[in-house]
């Protein structure tokens, strides 16, 4: 789809699925990422699962995809064991 120029919306779905649909759009340019959740998923693993349930925005911004993200749905900022810490 992307290469055919077709800019997919993708809504739903486990959060084991987002950081590879986001991973797809590498190379095609400034991406905004819109994250519509209770929690930000920016753990930094979960059981030692790195790449999956509760990081995946985490590993979306480490990995520098996403020009913007913006979040809506979040009551609190604030994860359940301190701050967030943005990588750099």
């Amino acid at each position: 789809m992307l290469d055919n120029g077709a800019m997919p919306v993708t809504l739903g779905g486990d959060h084991s699925i987002t950081f590879p649909i986001i991973q797809a759009y590498q190379g095609c340019g400034p991406l905004t990422i819109l994250h519509f959740d209770a929690h930000m998923d920016y753990r930094d693993e979960i059981m030692g699962v790195r790449f999956g349930h509760g990081s995946c925005m985490r590993r979306a911004i480490e990995c520098g995809y996403g020009a913007r993200h913006v979040y809506r749905g979040i009551p609190t900022p604030r994860p359940a064991h301190g701050r967030p810490q943005l990588p750099g």
